[in-house]
């Protein structure tokens, strides 16, 4: 049996909001292996959400470049969020991106063997810049998109310079329309996969592994309610057929409205024109998670002093978007006019803020508004305790319970 140490139990914790026995338990259970006991924990209804697989923890940027009918999306990684404010790291994710769309590289070791501009290869000048940087940066990947007809659209959020930023997406939309009907849509589209984050463009695409991997939490799930066999396949297939809607592009509500499914905009715009618009291809990268976590053991006052945090509507996978507490978070306010404000954040549960199950938020001050959740609790999910002496709590919305508090 692997050891059940307490850095394992703290990860299971970090990425689950359970209690530290049940974390033990569920390592305990599965042999220490993570993935196995996050499915554990959801299927007793222990976990307050499933983390996805595999999540890179590093910072840097994604350089975004198109021409036409063609687009690069290049991913340059950092230790620390301070490299991706650094000109000279700058420089390098815009040429490097350059560099892909004019090669069409899409594989990692051909873009670090390719030719950089002044006579190096790709490599070469990021181990030059390591040096003179003082700080280990790397490749992580690149992808070329393009269509035989229409246009290849890019989009950056939170960008840091022109062309790059935390999150890079390309939309591929092939189509006889002109450029100046395809841009625009390829925009908001593209805006809509940085807000909605959906892992594939059709419900049939999606990755059999993950699909498996819920149907059996679904199945167990299902199990425990003590329904006939009959009514606990129904579940299980309600669940998986909600699943394949709310994670595939086509079939996800268009966050623009946020009532018309994306494929019907597509065709709609197609209608107006009086050409067909075949949405081809979507991406989407983001090398960072920047989510401001309070640690169990932790209390921590925020002070939003008139301040304003804003996400710009930017989707996260996880819960609580802006703020997670698995400690103790006292927001106030200090200014006269009560102006700060927590806005923008877009998650599963609790878009502004997620309150895990021994999390405490103590509300003095300030507003949540205009945070948004594709299930609870669209300003708050409170899954621990919520003590609200002051602050306001308004115009948020939620696809599921709870649009203010969930």
């Amino acid at each position: 049996m692997a050891e059940i140490t307490a850095a394992l139990v703290k990860e299971l914790r970090d990425r689950t909001g359970a209690g530290m026995m049940d974390c033990k338990k569920a390592l305990a259970e599965n042999n220490g292996d993570i993935e196995a006991s996050i499915d554990w924990l959801r299927t007793k209804g222990l976990a307050a959400a499933a983390k996805k697989a595999g999540r890179v923890a590093a910072e840097g940027l994604v350089g975004v470049a198109t021409d036409g009918t063609r687009g690069a999306m290049v991913e340059v990684n950092s230790e620390t969020d301070f490299v991706g404010k650094n000109e000279q790291f700058q420089e390098f994710v815009r040429d490097v991106t350059q560099v892909a769309l004019a090669g069409n590289i899409s594989d990692i070791e051909a873009l670090a063997a390719a030719a950089y501009p002044g006579g190096e290869t790709v490599a070469e000048k990021l181990t030059s810049n390591i040096a003179t940087i003082g700080e280990n940066q790397s490749l992580r990947r690149s992808v070329i998109v393009s269509v035989n007809s229409g246009v290849v659209t890019g989009y950056v959020h939170n960008a840091a310079a022109p062309g790059m930023g935390k999150i890079g997406v390309l939309v591929a939309l092939e189509s006889t329309a002109g450029a100046d009907v395809l841009e625009p849509l390829g925009k908001q589209l593209a805006m809509h996969v940085a807000a909605a984050n959906p892992l594939a463009l059709n419900g049939d695409d999606l990755d059999a592994d993950l699909v498996a991997r819920e149907r059996a939490i679904a199945e167990e799930k299902a199990a425990q309610s003590g329904k006939p066999a009959d009514i606990v396949a129904k579940m299980v297939d309600g669940s998986i057929a909600k699943f394949r809607k709310e994670n595939a592009l086509l079939s996800q509500l268009f966050v623009m409205d946020g009532k018309t499914p994306v494929a019907e905009v597509v065709a709609a715009a197609g209608k107006d024109v009086g050409a067909t618009i075949t949405l081809k291809e979507d991406v989407a990268a983001c090398p960072s998670d920047d989510r401001i976590k309070v640690p169990a053991d932790k209390s921590i006052t925020v002070d939003l002093a008139g301040h304003t945090i804003n996400r710009n509507r930017m989707v996260s996978d996880d819960d609580g978007h802006v703020f997670e507490v698995f400690g103790t978070l006292t927001l106030q306010d200090s200014s006269n006019d009560q102006a700060g404000v927590i806005t923008g954040g877009w998650a599963k549960h609790g878009g502004g803020i997620n309150v895990s199950k021994e999390g405490t938020l103590n509300l003095e001050g300030g507003a949540i508004a205009g945070n948004r959740s594709t299930s609870d609790g669209g300003g708050i999910y409170v899954h621990g305790a919520l003590c609200m002496t002051g602050g306001t709590v308004r115009d948020n919305a939620s696809q599921g319970n709870g649009g203010g508090i969930g």
